[in-house]
């Protein structure tokens, strides 16, 4: 049973999100729902998670310094971000953080819920494998990094230097995917999902630009 954390400081996104799925019919449980980025750590002290699904714009503590605090202090599960249209340079700002991936707020219905879930609890399991081989890195840092290399940025991580942590799938195939400005925010979703759908091996699909 995977556990989950809602952060939003909308009631109504919080009644709609409890009214969503039929939890107790799914291997999710909602541990708790919190209005902002301070209760949220709170919260944590005191009950672990899996995967903490927040917003980005709260008062008191936004989604992005909530998940730099994450971060920071070693959490292993996954976050996924709620965002609106208007949020996508915040998004990609908290993927770079660590963010596993995005759900928009007008999508946010049971099978668009579900399936971000699946994914994200598939990399879940996968990331108790990664620690079997030695490393502490789980798939969502390693991604991260990943990002962070092909965007440019300079990499100090000791285990950035072992190529069976950083690529842990083989035979690793390179795909660069151009999506057309116009069509980038509906596009996105649609492409990772069908690249995930049709790849046999494992895959790390990797957005370098969310606007």
């Amino acid at each position: 049973m995977y556990k989950l954390l809602l952060v939003d400081d909308e009631p109504v996104i919080r009644m709609t999100f409890r009214n969503l799925l039929p939890w107790a019919d799914t291997p999710w449980a909602i541990a708790g729902m919190v209005a902002n980025g301070e209760e949220a750590l709170t919260f944590l002290e005191s009950t672990p998670v899996d995967i903490v699904i927040t917003d980005m714009k709260m008062p008191q503590m936004d989604g992005l310094e909530l998940i730099r605090h994450l971060k920071k202090g070693g959490f292993q599960g996954a976050i996924l971000v709620l965002s609106n249209y208007s949020d996508f340079s915040l998004v990609r700002q908290a993927m770079q953080l660590g963010a596993r991936d995005y759900l928009l707020k007008t999508d946010m219905e049971e099978d668009s819920m579900r399936e971000a879930l699946e994914q994200l609890s598939a990399n879940l399991t996968s990331c108790t494998d990664a620690r079997h081989i030695g490393t502490s890195m789980t798939d969502d840092y390693r991604r991260t990094l990943l990002r962070d290399f092909l965007l440019g940025y300079t990499l100090t991580e000791e285990n950035c230097k072992d190529p069976a942590i950083m690529l842990p799938h083989t035979p690793y195939r390179l795909m660069n995917v151009v999506i057309n400005a116009e069509q980038r925010a509906a596009a996105r979703k649609s492409i990772r999902n069908i690249l995930l759908a049709n790849l046999n091996e494992q895959a790390d699909v990797l957005c370098l630009n969310e606007q």
